[in-house]
């Protein structure tokens, strides 16, 4: 049946018209009632000291469907990484102790995944990461990968936690 016979039936019997209007407005109704809630988009936080990096960041996280917060002080720090998935601390950060501010999100927050940037050359600063607990370190040269790979550790499901039995001990 061509478009215009369609419009011709439904104009010369309106009972019809209303009849399948009511019925696609059902459908539509229940489709939505089943339809389950998208779930918020997963997010890190991160304490960067430079806008650049920031946006580095930022592209890095929607390149890969994750939200990349910017933190501009402890408090607002703190507050994000009780909400979000993980957090990325630059250990050059001029606002704050990177180090202490480690140590303070491992403390808070346990369970949340923290990883470090540093500067090649500033191996001290690797050291001071170690020492504060960050769960993955990073020269920057390594941005992307070590992005890639922490985005996935802390958004991909745990399946081998899943597969070792009970009392294996995971070999990594």
């Amino acid at each position: 049946m061509r478009r215009a016979d369609v419009i011709r039936y439904y104009i010369r019997n309106p009972a019809a018209a209303e009849a399948t209007l009511s019925a696609a407005r059902r459908r539509a109704s229940e489709t939505r009632q089943n339809v389950e809630q998208p779930s918020p988009c997963p997010c890190l936080v991160a304490a960067v000291p430079e806008l650049m990096f920031a946006s580095r960041l930022c592209a890095a996280g929607q390149a890969l469907g994750v939200a990349v917060r910017a933190a501009r002080s402890r408090d607002e720090l703190l507050d994000a990484a009780r909400q979000c998935s993980g957090v990325i601390v630059e250990m050059t950060l001029e606002w704050d102790d990177p180090a202490a501010l480690i140590a303070l999100l491992k403390s808070s927050t346990p369970a949340k995944p923290v990883l470090a940037f540093f500067p090649h050359v500033q191996t001290e600063l690797k050291r001071a990461a170690q020492a504060a607990g960050a769960d993955r370190i990073a020269p920057r040269s390594q941005f992307e990968r070590a992005m890639r790979d922490f985005f996935a550790e802390v958004f991909a499901p745990r399946r081998r936690a899943a597969d070792d039995g009970p009392g294996e001990a995971n070999a990594d």
